[in-house]
């Protein structure tokens, strides 16, 4: 039974030959055909049919890539879909990601992925508040050399100059600049037909991550569910499975709401931190959107504390609050 069109595009290669690739929502999964038509000759060719979104996503991408390269161009109508969700003061900004994305200096790009790791680590922020991977593709792309140039490529204001340029800038110097500034050259450089082609193969790839992501979850729970049932210690299952605590529950809270009950296994673990009743009167008194008045309440702002041990104890405050929450909730 057909449930649902997932995707479809139309190609023609002049004078007289048109195309469709088609991907299916069905009630048993998905499929992928390629739609030919000819003068009066036209076929339908199954490139993938089984249960996974992912290969029928990736056997679309494929037989567009291998289309165009025999002559078929994307038609109209696509274009046309793909640019009109894009309001008028952001084309520039598309086109600039565009071309950045396939002209970057792939050694740059990985500099600055490393320095944004240790940057975010300094800050205790998560690496996409540093920057995007858009955004170092565009400097990687563009190379800027001086202030200046930093302030020209979007996603970078005064206070992200104030904060980073220098460090960024330090790195930018040891590689040649290709591309010139100011960039209105971009809107003639990229066409509306290479633009509408980069988004949709974007769209491809955003939920071919998506599905990893997916995956990834399903067996992380997979792993948490058998931890938990074998009674490993939370110390024991953050090391084996390279999670954070924050991950972490962020799994429980998961799983107690697919209907999985975690609160023994809670319970036990709250039971092993010997501050555990001045936590809960805290949280009782203080509300647990903010662990910082826990913490200060509990052991006082402690500037000199150990990143670790000071690590730690927050660590206990947001296994508490979850124990309650799910408590609550069940």
């Amino acid at each position: 039974m057909l449930n649902e069109i997932q995707y479809l595009i139309s190609l023609d290669r002049p004078p007289f030959e048109k195309g469709k690739i088609i991907i299916l929502k069905r009630s048993n999964g998905y499929e992928t055909h390629w739609s030919y038509v000819s003068g009066e000759e036209e076929s339908l060719e199954t490139l993938y049919s089984g249960p996974e979104l992912e290969r029928a996503w990736l056997a679309a991408e494929a037989t567009r890539q291998a289309r165009c390269r025999d002559g078929f161009r994307l038609q109209t109508p696509h274009i046309t879909f793909y640019l009109s969700a894009i309001p008028k003061p952001f084309l520039t900004v598309r086109k600039l990601e565009c071309f950045c994305s396939k002209h970057h200096d792939a050694n740059l790009f990985q500099e600055l992925r490393e320095w944004r790791r240790t940057a975010s680590n300094a800050a205790k922020v998560p690496p996409y508040f540093i920057g995007t991977d858009r955004l170092l593709s565009i400097i990687a792309a563009l190379v800027p050399q001086k202030e200046e140039e930093l302030l020209q490529i979007p996603g970078i204001g005064q206070t992200k100059l104030d904060s980073y340029g220098q460090e960024i800038l330090k790195i930018t110097n040891k590689y040649p600049q290709i591309y010139s500034f100011p960039l209105d050259w971009i809107q003639r450089k990229v066409s509306e037909e290479e633009l509408a082609t980069w988004l949709l193969e974007d769209k491809i790839k955003r939920e071919e991550r998506h599905q990893v992501r997916m995956k990834q979850e399903l067996e992380e729970k997979r792993q948490m569910l058998e931890a938990i049932e074998d009674q490993i210690s939370i110390g024991n299952i953050l090391d084996k499975m390279s999670l954070t605590m924050v991950q972490f529950l962020k799994r429980i809270r998961e799983l107690s709401r697919d209907g999985y009950d975690v609160l023994p296994y809670l319970q036990q673990e709250v039971e092993r931190i010997k501050e555990k009743d001045q936590i809960v009167d805290l949280v009782s008194s203080l509300g647990n959107e903010r662990l910082k008045p826990i913490f200060e309440k509990l052991y006082g702002s402690m500037e000199e504390l150990p990143r670790d041990e000071k690590g730690e104890k927050y660590n206990h405050i947001r296994l508490v609050c979850t124990y309650l929450q799910i408590q609550s909730a069940a």
